[in-house]
């Protein structure tokens, strides 16, 4: 079973964690390398160093204006209480969206402290439209697994169909867990996601087990879900679809039979039409009623 702590280059798995917010400093222990998180077309942000000590007089609202040209304020003047952020562009997600901003770790549950606070106060801010991130270094609550494409083809050259990506052929999938869990940095997620075609449409099945690294045996969530599920079936209708089952034609799986054995290529429509309703006068009024059900079937099936 994979344990999906990163995302891969060819299939991308991910946690859907929403409402993320912490009290604790942003641990830098946790960040990769100890370099600062890279733009992506999703429009993710990071800005430290000089950029925020720069301007003593600048709040976190303008270190995110300067950096961030596709910013927009709106429905804020001087003597309103909050600003609404939106975001437009190619580095946004379509439309528009209120981002989740990181001030030194702790995410503002408004938009009020970005204009009240000195961006030299602090350390680190960081910005997210997509209103999530997958780095670890913040607890949060996870509520089920989105799935997307994304291919590495040669060097400098990909694409990916990932959220706040530009739509491609490929789609993308949401996989709900049966209650939110609450996350925190070092749990493990191991998934196991299966699709079986069945008909013309596939049956999903992801099984989720949830549990803290440090305390393996502390399983906060083991989830076995499948959209089997999500269609209410009848004993009887999953008795038809059993390997051993025998079945009988019903009277209208009868007209359809007798419908195509006369499509012999000498016997017209109208002509099949009558011998149906001489053999079923219960089930067509007239001729006329049995030809609206013929022509359906010689659309369908006749050369």
């Amino acid at each position: 079973m994979p344990h999906f702590r990163s995302l891969s280059r060819l299939t991308a798995l991910s946690l859907l964690a929403l409402g993320c917010q912490t009290g604790k400093a942003f641990d830098r222990t946790t960040e990769p390398g100890g370099r600062p998180l890279s733009r992506t077309t999703t429009g993710s942000l990071v800005i430290t160093g000089r950029a925020l000590s720069a301007d003593p007089g600048r709040t976190v609202l303008d270190a995110i204006r300067n950096q961030m040209p596709q910013l927009r304020i709106a429905g804020w003047t001087q003597y309103t209480r909050c600003p609404s952020l939106e975001l437009r562009g190619k580095d946004s997600m379509e439309g528009s969206n209120d981002p989740d901003v990181y001030v030194d770790g702790t995410r503002t549950t408004d938009t009020c402290p970005l204009i009240q606070i000195q961006a030299a106060q602090t350390e680190r801010v960081e910005v997210y439209p997509l209103g999530m991130t997958s780095r670890p270094g913040y607890p949060g609550s996870g509520h089920g697994l989105s799935v997307w494409f994304d291919s590495v083809l040669t060097e400098g050259v990909s694409f990916t169909n990932a959220p706040g990506a530009p739509e491609l052929i490929y789609g993308r999938a949401f996989f709900p867990w049966s209650h939110p869990v609450d996350l925190a940095v070092g749990d493990t997620v191991s998934v196991r996601l299966q699709a079986k075609l069945v008909g013309a449409d596939y049956v999903w099945r992801w099984d989720t087990r949830i549990a803290n690294e440090n305390e393996p045996a502390l399983v906060k969530a083991d989830y076995k879900q499948s959209t089997f599920f999500s269609t209410p079936k009848s004993p009887a209708t999953l008795r038809k679809q059993a390997a051993s089952h025998r079945p009988t034609v019903t009277e209208e799986g009868q007209i359809d039979q007798l419908i195509l054995t006369l499509m012999d290529g000498a016997t017209s429509l109208d002509e099949i039409a009558r011998r149906v309703v001489d053999r079923f006068p219960a089930r067509f009024a007239d001729r006329y009623a049995a030809l609206t059900r013929v022509g359906e079937l010689s659309q369908k099936y006749s050369r």
